[in-house]
């Protein structure tokens, strides 16, 4: 995940100091919330479109970067454009504010026409980087201005709802969610249908058999859906919800990888033990046969190796080139996490060999058994 505040380059600067003396004026009272001498550079002739010699700004996206709405309102009044953008990144006043988490500055620009669905170079939007910073008021402005929560980041191919999901934002993620349905059943069912079920008794039950499966698992460029993001962060919360919303506990990424192993390689035991008691695979190998306990064994998470073992996780599963967990532990240097698996192999009897390989029998069984539930539901 890159740093969106690098990628939106938000450094506390001033403009250079090349331009126009008129027109620097004008610049220096945007950033600094000066009234009196925005005003008195104005009358004297300077460009209200003139941009700085740094990153090539104008007053207004100044003024917006900085949360100065009085000045704002002004420069839009003398004619700014909405719509002039950064040249070092493409950036408009209403990403920049919408970044600051300036809330004022937000709901004027868009009730003054700014663009709902305006992009920088990477492809952020507006509601992605509210989303991403759990800006919770804003998220909502641009949700009543329908702002389109499908668009992607051109890279990394992320939605708001895969920031949302990172970051653990969870009344955000709730509202993305409900937008979504709204948005699918309007599509797929119907206004009168809709309106139908959502003055039904049981129309939060009726709802999610309507709803599409697969509607909140889309994939980054990795192959990670929202679900898995906030999985590999311990965002436990926020993963239930989305599994709550039927997102495919086993779905892979590119690499193979399940949101339980995302979980265990990045140390969250929470997340991991919330998951197990979900149905994930205790022993679901990715693409080149690495299990989670494997993963766990070299990253030296001692205490998920030892959660992982108390579960019944296959010590002795190799990968496919016939290395095992004890052997993932050793190749990192992590001595204490193999002392712990050879501690378990000397402990361990035939008798409860058998009686694990019966207990994941029943897991199995039991898990059929709620697929086919889910899928008669559906």
């Amino acid at each position: 995940m890159g740093d969106l505040n690098a990628q939106l380059n938000m450094e506390h600067a001033v403009p250079g100091r090349k331009a126009d003396p008129r027109d620097l004026a004008l610049l220096n009272a945007a950033v600094t919330n000066n009234w009196d001498e925005l005003y008195k550079a104005y009358n004297i002739g300077a460009n209200i479109e003139a941009r700085d010699d740094k990153v090539g700004q104008t007053a207004l996206v100044w003024a917006a970067f900085h949360g100065h709405s009085r000045i704002v309102k002004e420069l839009l009044k003398w004619g700014a454009n909405i719509e002039s953008l950064s040249l070092d990144g493409h950036k408009t006043a209403l990403l920049f504010a919408t970044y600051g988490g300036h809330n004022e500055t937000v709901e004027m620009l868009l009730q003054k026409g700014a663009e709902v669905n305006a992009a920088n170079d990477r492809g952020d939007t507006s509601i992605s980087i509210a989303a991403y910073m759990n800006h919770t008021a804003i998220v909502d402005m641009l949700l009543h201005r329908r702002a389109n929560i499908n668009l992607k980041t051109k890279k990394q191919r992320y939605t708001p709802l895969h920031l949302a999901a990172f970051k653990g934002h969870y009344s955000i993620v709730q509202r993305l969610i409900d937008v979504m349905k709204s948005e699918w059943l309007a599509d797929h069912v119907g206004e009168d249908m809709l309106h139908f079920h959502q003055a039904s008794d049981n129309s939060e039950a009726e709802t999610k058999t309507l709803i599409d499966s697969k509607l909140f698992d889309g994939r980054d460029r990795e192959g990670n859906s929202p679900m898995m993001m906030a999985a590999m962060q311990g965002k436990v919360e926020t993963c239930l919800l989305l599994l709550d919303q039927k997102s495919d506990l086993h779905m892979k990424d590119k690499k193979g990888n399940s949101a339980f192993m995302l979980a265990v390689n990045n140390g969250h035991l929470e997340m991991a033990q919330a998951l197990l008691k979900r149905g994930a695979l205790i022993d679901g190998a990715n693409f080149v046969g690495q299990t989670p306990l494997m993963r766990a064994a070299y990253k030296g998470h001692a205490h998920l190796v030892r959660e992982l073992l108390l579960q019944n996780a296959d010590a002795k599963a190799k990968d496919q080139e016939g290395h095992d967990a004890i052997a993932y532990a050793k190749q990192a240097q992590h001595e204490k996490v193999a002392e712990i698996l050879e501690e378990y192999f000397r402990l361990t009897t035939p008798e409860d060999e058998l009686q694990k390989k019966k207990e994941k029998n029943k897991a199995k069984k039991t898990k059929k058994k709620v697929d086919d539930e889910d899928r008669i539901e559906l």
